[in-house]
Parts: C-alpha cells; structure tokens; sequence
C-alpha cells in the first residue's frame, strides 16, 4: 500500500513537471522576438545592398557614356571648334541624358541615407558605402557641368581634360575598391562542423530550455562567446555548395529546409546545397552537427 501511495505522489510530480513555467514561456517569446529582429536586419541589409550595386552600376554605365562622349568627338580629344550646331546640339543631348541619370541616382541615395540614419541600428559599412556614392555623384555632376560649359564655349583644353579624366579615373577606382571590400565583407558569412560533444567543449553550441532539469524539450543554440577563427568563411553570393564528413544530424540555427538540400554520399560524406542563399543566410554564423 505505501509502495503505491509513493508511486501516485510521484507520477503527480512528473505531471506538473511537465507543464511550462512562466519563466520559460518568456524565454521561447524572447527567443522567437530575437529570430524576428535578426530577420528583420537581415532583410534591410540586403535590401540596401541591393540598391547600392543598383546605383553603382547605373554610375558606371554613364562613366562609359562619358568617355564614349569624349572619344567620339574632336571637340574633347583634340581642342578643336565644334564642326558646327549639329555637333553641339548632339553632344547636349548626350550630355542632358546623363544629367538626368545622375539626378535620378542622386535621389536614390539620399533616400538610402535617410534609410540609414534612421535605422534604430547603425550599419557603418553600409552608410560608408553610400557616402562614398555620393561623393562619386558629385564628382560626376561636377565633370558633367564642365563638359557643358566646354560645348557652350565651344572649345577645350585637352591638356586639362587629360588631367581631370586621370584624375577621377584614379579616385573612382579608389571608390570601387572600398566598395567592393564593403559588399566582400557584407557577402562573407562563417560555417563550423563538428560532433556535438565536440563543439561544446569549443564553446559554440549549448543547450537551453527544457524541463525536467534539460532532460527534454532542450535546444542547441549558439552561443555568444564562440571563436570566429573555429569557422570557415564562404561567399554567400558565389558558393552554394558545402561538402561535410559524415552524415548531418542538426544544423544550427535551424535553416528554411526549402532554402537547401542533403545529399548523403556512398563515402560517408554529405553534400549540402544551398538553393536560396537569401533565406539560408539570413543568420550569418552557421553550426553543422555531424553524429
């Protein structure tokens, strides 16, 4: 009889073991308010990267248009007079239409620096980046200004020319280098692979949650002390594939399985497929759990 009364009082045990506490409901609510904000991040990142290349790539359209301007007519390249008001009226034209790309780029970034201030976290790369676009389209404009004050006067200075096209040649390529790095770190995102004991010990993965003092309904999380040098750096715009060694038990954070595919291979090797990076890697640090 007391053998049964002890069974009944500890199996009411077990069962109000089983319910949630308040303390972890809360911690799944911030869990999953984190998970948003980070999408969220995600998501404005690559949408302001996006309109960057945008920009940056309209800018360098019309640099061509320039310098196909320039090399076209005698005008630029040799100081000669203007042929005659045909000439004139065909380079303003020109002329006109690149103006009117520069003004409709240079609304786009001011709206993308509005964006950026007020942003409630500050993305330094990003508004660096759009900075230095700014800087190009008021060295455009300035170049632009000049070429039509040369056509209205009908004439040019090669010497002068030469020099000004050297020089921006040589400050946009500046611009394009810290450009490029900006959207190389931006696109640069870090996997780990490993067993899980052994991650542990490296302080990458824990686990939280749970009850029954972690015995169930436990998560593998990352931690927020893990070492970057324990990961491997890829392109998240160039390389989609991830080969592991051995058989994928978990991946952490828990990825879109409709962003990637498993492919287990006769070598006890397993091949991952990254098939939308933009969802995959909207968290940039990535665990492979191998068993």
């Amino acid at each position: 009889m007391r053998t049964t009364i002890g069974f009944m009082i500890l199996f009411s045990f077990i069962l109000a073991g089983c319910g949630k506490s308040p303390e972890q409901t809360e911690i799944e609510r911030e869990n999953a308010q984190l998970k948003q904000e980070l999408a969220s991040k995600d998501r404005f990142v690559e949408d302001v990267t996006s309109t960057i290349n945008d920009i940056h790539n309209k800018l360098e359209n019309t640099w061509a248009f320039e310098k196909n301007i320039l090399r076209r007519n005698p005008t630029f390249e040799e100081g000669k007079m203007l042929s005659g008001p045909d000439m004139k009226a065909k380079i303003m034209d020109r002329i006109s239409t690149i103006s009117s790309i520069l003004s409709e780029n240079r609304k786009k970034v001011a709206n993308l620096q509005k964006r950026l201030t007020e942003s409630k976290t500050q993305y330094a790369g990003l508004s660096k980046m759009a900075d230095d676009l700014k800087k190009t389209l008021d060295d455009r404009e300035k170049t632009i200004a000049m070429m039509q004050t040369q056509v209205l006067n009908l004439q040019t200075d090669v010497t002068t020319k030469t020099q000004v096209i050297a020089a921006r040649d040589e400050t946009i390529a500046e611009r394009d280098a810290a450009i490029e790095n900006q959207t190389k770190q931006i696109n640069t995102v870090y996997y780990v692979v490993g067993k899980k004991s052994e991650l542990k010990v490296k302080n990458i993965v824990s686990r939280e949650g749970g009850i029954l003092w972690g015995l169930f309904g436990t998560t593998t999380v990352l931690t927020n002390t893990f070492n970057e040098a324990d990961f491997t750096s890829l392109d998240k715009s160039k390389d989609m594939l991830i080969e592991v060694a051995g058989t994928v038990d978990e991946i952490v954070p828990e990825r879109d399985p409709a962003s990637y595919s498993k492919e287990e291979r006769p070598d006890h090797h397993t091949l991952l497929t990254i098939t939308k990076p933009e969802i995959f890697w909207r968290e940039s640090h990535l665990a492979i759990v191998t068993d």
